[in-house]
């Protein structure tokens, strides 16, 4: 009788210590969990309202600008008269316009580019329409010309 009391504790002993183990193993590896949520954006430390309308990245010690010509009749225009501050080099550009209504949001999502040759020391004039009336405010991205 006691060998069969014996055999029945130590199963009783056994199952318990195999759900302690369980529940060890299960914290375990709820604790170990790796899937993490993306990292957060950071915010712009220039805010729109102080971003340039005029972008020349690269060329901008090479590219001096006018004050800009902006009409509206009815849709938004915009001509910014510029000049390539090269001696003797002309600068083969690219430029696009982005237009924005009144809530900052862009009115045309990819704007297509335009090529224009700047002669050296001779001004010229960066002209873009709006394609709608919603249009309120723009800005003017000009990059070099990847294929000169």
């Amino acid at each position: 009788m006691r060998i069969a009391r014996s055999r029945s504790w130590n199963r009783v002993k056994r199952s318990a210590w195999l759900a302690a183990a369980g529940a060890a193993c299960t914290l375990t590896l709820a604790a170990c969990d790796t899937v993490k949520p993306p990292g957060g954006a950071l915010q712009d430390p220039l805010p729109a309202q102080q971003y340039p309308q005029v972008v020349a990245g690269s060329l901008q010690r090479w590219i001096g600008f006018d004050r800009p010509n902006e009409q509206r009749d009815p849709v938004l225009s915009v001509t910014v008269p510029a000049r390539a501050l090269t001696d003797g080099q002309q600068l083969n550009v690219q430029y696009r316009f982005f237009w924005f209504d009144a809530s900052g949001r862009p009115a045309d999502a990819e704007p297509t580019w335009r090529y224009m040759r700047m002669p050296s020391r001779t001004q010229v004039f960066f002209e873009g329409n709006a394609l709608d009336n919603d249009a309120v405010n723009w800005r003017l991205e000009i990059r070099p010309n990847p294929r000169t």
